[in-house]
């Protein structure tokens, strides 16, 4: 019997894509950032690194005993001819960093699939982004490190912000600022390690004109196998096809809130800052969108929304649940300021406040604002189990 062989098949395997690879240095990137050029498909996950991670990029890009993995990227003409249809197939397209839409894009961009964290570390240095202020290259000690709030620099530290920014005036004024550091041994040192990070190369793997599914599947495959991006937030990215940036419509403003009023320590660990906002989306889902109360859940991270069912809302209804959540976020906050509350230092005490104003709204009466402090003061979440968590929860919404 003839063996038969699939016509898609054949087509496929004379294809090699690592023949459409790259070298480009990171000045070359970030000029290309700076033009539009490089940009961001809509699905991306927010930024998510911590300063000890950037701190780490920057240490082993100066001083590393290899190359930094790959980064990749999809080739996308969107011609000249504003041929919508091409343009919906390719998908939407944001800024690196503000993550504003680009609808009016013009011939080839480079559209990021992986390697957001890494470029956009160096693209902050590149610009000067304030976020690295507190970043310096100590060269006593050989290394980038991070200065606390009340620290000045000394003579042997230089920001990262200066001595990679792109602006050599604004390299060279520091400089000419401290003068110890116009010594020709210590200068010729600090010109090296500036060329070499704009001169660093990555090595940029292309895919070409993938359609926006393509570029989805592209993005699942790379980051489930490359930098670990946890599956809640590769489905909480498909939010974007919807037009919904759930980072900065929502993750980013409860952060802000939380971090304002002096909270941001609450979080024990990096991934609880995605858990517990996730979480605290659940009073406002129920009170929302469903017929009864889940007694089996809680604004706990264990808890957390399944992303998996908000991706089955309209538009409309998230951004409904978002700002339920976010003002009773914020009323929370106030109630705790004027009540003049200590908290203990769990989330659970904000989260759980949280669902208690989804249901109770804002105009309580003053046995209700009573019960609620005495609660807060009085309620300990120490060693306290899951399931008895959720007990404390529901005896605390349906306490009126």
């Amino acid at each position: 019997m003839k063996i038969r062989i699939n016509k898609n098949l054949q087509k496929r395997v004379s294809f090699d894509p690592t023949k459409e690879s790259i070298t480009m240095t990171i000045s070359k990137m970030c000029d290309l950032i700076s033009q539009d050029k490089i940009v961001l498909p809509i699905f991306q996950t927010g930024l998510r690194w911590t300063e000890k991670k950037v701190i780490e990029l920057l240490n082993f890009q100066m001083t590393g005993f290899a190359p930094v993995a790959p980064i990749s990227m999809c080739k996308l003409d969107f011609g000249f001819d504003e041929d919508k249809t091409q343009n919906a197939t390719l998908g939407k397209q944001v800024r690196l960093l503000e993550r504003t839409a680009l609808p009016n894009i013009k011939g080839e961009v480079y559209s990021l699939t992986d390697g957001q964290q890494r470029t956009t570390t160096n693209y902050k240095c590149y610009i000067g982004h304030e976020d690295f202020r507190n970043i310096v290259l100590d060269l006593a000690k050989g290394k980038f490190i991070s200065l606390d709030k009340t620290s000045t620099l000394n003579s042997n530290q230089i920001p990262a912000i200066i001595i990679y920014n792109k602006d050599f005036s604004v390299y060279n004024d520091f400089l000419q600022k401290n003068p110890d550091m116009l010594e020709p041994r210590v200068a010729n040192y600090i010109n090296i390690i500036r060329n070499k990070f704009m001169g660093y190369s990555y090595t940029v793997n292309f895919a070409d004109s993938l359609s926006e599914t393509e570029q989805l599947k592209w993005f699942e495959i790379l980051n489930n196998a490359g930098s670990k991006i946890p599956l809640t937030e590769m489905n909480l990215s498909r939010l974007k096809t919807k037009d919904v940036d759930y980072y900065k419509e929502f993750i980013e403003p409860f952060m802000s809130i939380i971090e304002s009023n002096g909270y941001g320590n609450f979080f024990p660990t990096q991934a609880t800052r995605t858990t517990y906002p996730l979480s605290a989306l659940n009073p406002g889902y129920d009170f929302l969108f469903s017929t009864e109360t889940n007694k089996n859940k809680a604004p706990i991270p264990s808890d957390a929304a399944k992303e998996k069912k908000l991706t089955t809302l309209e538009a409309d209804q998230l951004h409904q649940l978002f700002n339920i959540t976010l003002q009773a976020l914020q009323n929370v906050m106030n109630f705790i300021d004027a009540e003049n509350i200590k908290l203990s230092g769990r989330m659970e005490h904000i989260t759980f406040a949280l669902g208690f104003f989804v249901y109770h709204g804002t105009s309580m009466s003053h046995e209700k604002k009573e019960f609620l402090k005495k609660w807060i003061n009085t309620t300990n979440f120490v060693n306290v189990s899951n399931s008895s968590k959720r007990k404390i929860y529901q005896n605390l919404i349906s306490a009126f």
